[in-house]
């Protein structure tokens, strides 16, 4: 059967024209509290900003135990021309037996509206549907976050529904809109 390490050992590295995706690094502390200290970039997500460099610290501390454990697949989203970390991208609930995965990325607010988030978001779902042979990929994201939303249509994915009071965090209930593609569509759109 088919597992981890078949694709994350060694973690993979993928480079594009302007990024380079990676394991995180304990030196990427320091970029990853730039990023995450920002309001609106968990407004949307269940974690509240980073208060502090520890609290990063920590959050790199959880994702090395994580790849040891087989079980990390969040990659750092760099500037291939600083090397700057601007970023993550993960396969979130990453199932290989069923051949399905959820995507996640986050990035720094000064980045946003640039094309990252759907350069970093094509890297994973290109080497998910080519290299791992997963089958669907899918995204839930709150409705109002247009931005998001913005990319996953970009790459192709399709809306499927409306999950309501699919997500509680920060004190309130929150709709997700589910957004998919699969393996035979992404070929179509983008070749084999």
């Amino acid at each position: 059967m088919i597992g981890y390490d078949d694709y994350f050992k060694p973690f993979p590295a993928f480079a594009s024209a302007r990024l380079l995706l990676r394991a995180i690094k304990m030196s990427d502390a320091a970029d990853l509290f730039a990023c995450c200290k920002e309001p609106e970039v968990s407004r949307y997500s269940e974690w509240y900003p980073h208060p502090d460099l520890a609290r990063s610290k920590a959050y790199v501390s959880w994702m090395l135990s994580e790849y040891r454990r087989k079980r990390g697949t969040t990659f750092a989203v760099c500037l291939r021309e600083t090397g700057r970390l601007i970023g993550t991208c993960s396969y979130v609930g990453l199932d290989l037996e069923h051949k399905v995965s959820e995507l996640g990325y986050c990035l720094a607010r000064d980045c946003w509206g640039k094309g990252y988030g759907a350069e970093a978001a094509f890297i994973l779902l290109d080497h998910g549907f080519r290299r791992m042979g997963l089958h669907r990929m899918e995204a839930r994201v709150m409705p109002e976050n247009v931005r998001s939303i913005r990319v996953l249509e970009k790459l192709g994915l399709e809306r499927e529904g409306r999950l309501r009071k699919a997500i509680y965090c920060k004190g309130a209930d929150h709709d997700l809109e589910l957004y998919a593609i699969t393996d035979q569509g992404f070929f179509e759109r983008f070749g084999r």
